[in-house]
């Protein structure tokens, strides 16, 4: 399966004609692609209920990225507080069986510190079992201790564009960030990129995820759209939904 989706879950005026007219910004966007990554969670807590309400508005097939809170990540040299981690993981529970990645992302001055980097995988899976996937932004987290831990306990490596730390580390899924090349966050991808990236995901042997965030001026959305397309008509896939296709405009 591919999930593609973008960083938020907002409709952008230049995309706007891809997706249905009716229903909150989630519910039109989770009608016309299949996943999305919560960022905002990097920033604030969010209550279970939310998490549970989002659940609720998505179809059955629609999965949730949840990007890991800045303050076990960002500020506090990974020294974590196990409880509060536990914590925030059974708040994102609320998703249920449509969280479908815990997306860690750690700051490029952050060194790979194994001794922590235990503590904190072992309380991750303490709470979550599904897939997570890392961005390695320091090339210490790409050391042979760093490669074997993520081995040990299941945490994909992100296959970022662009990419700081070449290399893979086999795991349940691939992760592609794709923040847009060559000016982050702000450039499109023209169609050759998006065919030959189409092509690489579908001889995957495992779920990948794709997730856009060249959200600047929108064009994540329309590359996101893009290569869902690829994956099978868009009438076809309007069936497969559970009696809400009336919204849908037909795509030429």
């Amino acid at each position: 399966m591919i999930y593609t989706g973008t960083a938020a879950w907002s409709i952008p005026k230049i995309a706007a004609e891809h997706f249905p007219i009716e229903g909150s910004q989630l519910e039109r966007y989770s009608l016309r692609l299949n996943a999305v990554e919560i960022n905002s969670s990097f920033y604030k807590d969010h209550k279970a209920k939310s998490y549970k309400r989002w659940a609720d508005s998505t179809p059955d097939n629609f999965r949730f990225s949840v990007k890991l809170h800045k303050r076990f990540t960002h500020e506090c040299n990974l020294e974590i507080e196990e409880v509060d981690l536990m914590e925030n993981l059974k708040d994102i529970s609320a998703l249920g069986e449509k969280w479908g990645v815990l997306l860690l992302q750690f700051p490029k001055s952050q060194d790979f510190d194994l001794d922590h980097m235990k503590i904190f995988y072992r309380t991750i899976r303490k709470v979550f079992k599904g897939p997570v996937a890392l961005e390695a932004r320091n090339l210490s987290w790409m050391s042979a201790e760093s490669v074997s831990l993520m081995k040990q306990y299941h945490i994909s490596k992100v296959i970022a564009d662009p990419e700081q730390c070449p290399g893979e580390v086999e795991g349940e899924i691939k992760y592609y960030r794709l923040h847009g090349s060559p000016e982050i966050y702000k450039s499109n991808y023209e169609d050759d990129n998006l065919n030959n990236l189409y092509e690489e995901m579908n001889h995957a042997t495992t779920d990948v995820w794709c997730i856009f965030d060249n959200t600047t001026f929108g064009y994540a959305t329309n590359n996101a759209v893009t290569i869902r397309d690829m994956g099978g008509n868009y009438e076809r896939y309007q069936r497969n939904h559970d009696g809400r296709s009336e919204y849908l405009h037909t795509i030429n």
